[in-house]
């Protein structure tokens, strides 16, 4: 398998990675306007280069525990259908590359536990586990519809 460059980030105490392939871009946090009648995980929008863009928090969203906003808090920028998504994580600390054949994509004891389909698999290196995140699969149809209304909210 070939070579695979991820950006790994922290949730609380937990590492996680996304293919860096598949981000648009890594922000700070900018001020974000809340918008009412949203799940709680979604933060509220922010403007990004003249788009308005959801902000999801990571941590709520797997319920982790919340983290105060600091200078290590940044935004990782996706596009899902059509939109921009911000997903708020505690710390991007690097980019590292990791050969395809340490990345172990069978990870059935996760999917029974009751994982989502979000989990790509889990990355093996030096001493240390990571959980591959696919940030495009993390919202449900539901959540992108409700995503929807923030565009027209702010």
């Amino acid at each position: 398998m070939a070579e695979v460059q991820l950006v790994v980030y922290k949730l609380g105490d937990e590492l996680c990675a996304t293919d860096i392939s598949r981000l648009h871009e890594i922000i700070r946090l900018k001020k974000i306007q809340k918008v009412p009648e949203m799940p709680e995980f979604i933060e509220g929008v922010a403007i990004l280069r003249g788009n308005v863009v959801p902000i999801i928090d990571l941590n709520k969203k797997f319920n982790l525990p919340y983290r105060q906003t600091d200078k290590k808090t940044k935004v990782i920028v996706v596009g899902v259908q059509q939109q921009y998504v911000g997903f708020r994580v505690d710390d991007v600390t690097e980019i590292m590359r990791v050969e395809g054949n340490d990345i172990e994509t069978s990870v059935d004891f996760i999917k029974h536990m009751g994982a989502k389909e979000y989990i790509a698999g889990v990355a093996k290196s030096e001493q240390k586990l990571i959980a591959l995140i696919d940030l495009h699969k993390i919202l449900g149809e539901n959540e992108l519809e409700q995503l929807k209304k923030t565009e027209v909210s702010a």
